[in-house]
């Protein structure tokens, strides 16, 4: 505790026991390399309680706004179930008026992290570096050039 530059971050005790209740999330990007459909990069809606993740490659940080919209209006009349919480990072996509404005016009509570804690977006950081170890070790195990 001497030599730590900031005090540890508490294990939260409280997870959602009910599908769909509570979804993180988090965009990632922009990627070193374009995909061959010109996607830099991604956003991942993650469900607490199942840990099941949705993962949408995005053009564009700005098409973050219609993909949620569009993935809201899916797990709504796929699972006829509603989304109560948002969890996210402070990132300028999480943070437009039109953003929230859907989100209260839904009923739905956004929950931000506070600025430089990623530790409390842990669920959609732990899901990023678990996406970006697989994706790697395809490419290494395909013999794909770097380039």
């Amino acid at each position: 505790m001497a030599k730590s530059s900031r005090l540890p971050f508490i294990l939260s005790h409280n997870i959602s026991n009910e599908p769909l209740a509570v979804i993180h999330s988090d965009l990632w990007g922009p990627a070193p390399i374009s995909s061959v459909q010109k996607y830099h990069y991604y956003v991942i809606f993650i469900d607490e309680c199942i840990q099941f993740t949705w993962f949408f490659p995005l053009k564009h940080k700005s098409d973050f706004y219609q993909c949620f919209v569009t993935f809201h209006k899916y797990v709504e009349t796929q699972f006829d179930k509603k989304i109560r919480i948002f969890q996210s990072d402070g990132g300028g996509e999480f943070n437009t008026t039109e953003f929230h404005s859907y989100l209260a016009s839904c009923g739905i509570k956004q929950q931000l992290s506070c600025l430089g804690t990623p530790e409390q977006n842990g669920f959609a950081e732990r899901k990023h570096r678990n996406i970006t170890e697989l994706g790697l070790t395809m490419l290494f195990h395909g013999n794909v050039p770097k380039h």
